[in-house]
């Protein structure tokens, strides 16, 4: 009996960890599936941090709300026709090119969209960060500062 509920306990760590390794492995799916998406979909106008075409894409989760994110994505043309006052700003600030409807885009796949341009956003910032040395001020150093 012992051993019947040691070997049970192997097997279901053994599942857990195969568990784990398939989400894992599906996780990395998704990124490379929105990284691509990205470069069919979004890439020839937007970029993550600098405006082209349409807007630069970082920090859109934070300024958006993200039932009008999916909406504009699926038919900005509809919201822009509805009136909505920010899908009308967008449209006259960036010389009025529409963007290109999305309807067949899962809520999956724009949700794995904005997850992807966040992270790339955060790998940028920390790209950023590593490059430039820390600034201190002059005071830091005080009296007791050596140069050699």
């Amino acid at each position: 009996m012992i051993r019947l509920q040691i070997t049970m306990k192997k097997i279901t760590g053994l599942f857990g960890v195969l568990g784990f390794l398939f989400l894992s492995l599906n996780f990395a799916q998704a990124q490379e599936d929105a990284k691509t998406l990205f470069r069919q979909q979004c890439m020839s106008c937007h970029s993550i941090d600098q405006n082209l075409v349409g807007p630069a894409l970082k920090g859109v989760t934070e300024r958006r709300d993200s039932a009008w994110i999916y909406q504009f994505i699926r038919n900005s043309q509809e919201m822009i026709q509805a009136g909505d006052p920010i899908a009308v700003e967008l449209f006259n600030r960036f010389n009025k090119v529409p963007m290109p409807s999305h309807p067949n885009l899962s809520d999956e796949q724009i949700g794995s969209l904005l997850h992807y341009i966040e992270s790339s956003a955060k790998e940028a910032e920390a790209a950023a960060a590593s490059k430039e040395p820390i600034q201190r001020p002059d005071e830091f150093y005080g009296a007791n500062y050596r140069q050699f």
